[in-house]
């Protein structure tokens, strides 16, 4: 009935008599394309990194209370153009897909054209049980204490890249640590969405995994207030490993 004809209908649109031929429809509107965004993030990642200096990386690590060599794993730079840090985001490849900043008040966002991907270190070498946690920040802490870790956009992303990657290195464990954010419904109900990620993503990765809960809030928190990696490994070592 879109399609124009010498038979306009009264309520709209157009009628055509079916006499056996083929009716030319007008060329359905192509969907934009996304190209490859590899190599244009890997070029602007590599030119802020280029000027980030040591000094730089240093004061950001006291700032959040990690050690400099996390992030520097990370590949963190500073991004002048933003006025931000810059966390690469990588694919299961180790491609850098996208890049988060975080601006020095702790505002978040990504380049123009990112997408989702994994902050994942390019040391220590991958070893089990990977610790999957939520931002680069995060990460960040689990590698100061020297657990290999790897940090997820967000509670709700990253699966199925996580999944490949893992299963590249030959991991098959990971503890998934989720952020203590308990939350109320209108019904009064309590849940917490950090929690139900986590398990969403453990039954996605098809691997051996436990659900550990950072307190008070997340990881650099626990940190904070005393935490440690023997205390960490402690609570996870008498956890049910589910699959």
């Amino acid at each position: 009935m879109r399609v124009e004809s010498q038979h306009p209908c009264k309520s709209g649109g157009w009628f055509h008599d079916y006499n056996g031929k083929v009716v030319s429809l007008p060329p359905k509107r192509m969907q934009k394309v996304v190209e490859n965004v590899a190599p244009f993030m890997e070029r602007l990642h590599a030119g802020w990194l280029s000027f980030t200096q040591p000094a730089q990386i240093t004061a950001l690590a006291s700032c959040l209370g990690v050690m400099g060599e996390a992030l520097e794993s990370l590949d963190t730079t500073w991004a002048a153009p933003n006025n931000a840090w810059a966390f690469p985001m990588r694919d299961d490849a180790l491609r850098i897909i996208g890049i988060r900043l975080r601006s020095l008040g702790g505002a978040k966002w990504a380049v123009t054209g990112s997408r989702q991907g994994l902050f994942i270190p390019t040391h220590p070498k991958p070893s089990e049980p990977a610790y999957i946690c939520e931002g680069p920040t995060s990460c960040a802490a689990l590698l100061s204490l020297g657990l290999f870790a790897i940090g997820r956009g967000s509670c709700n992303t990253g699966g199925t890249l996580l999944r490949d990657y893992l299963r590249k290195v030959g991991i098959y464990r990971a503890v998934i640590i989720a952020d203590n954010d308990r939350k109320v419904r209108p019904d009064g109900s309590a849940w917490n969405p950090g929690v139900e990620g986590a398990e969403k993503l453990g039954k996605e990765l098809g691997i051996r995994y436990v659900v550990w809960v950072a307190i008070p809030k997340d990881v650099r928190d626990y940190i904070a207030n005393g935490g440690t990696r023997a205390m960490i490994e402690s609570d996870t070592k008498g956890m049910i490993w589910k699959k």
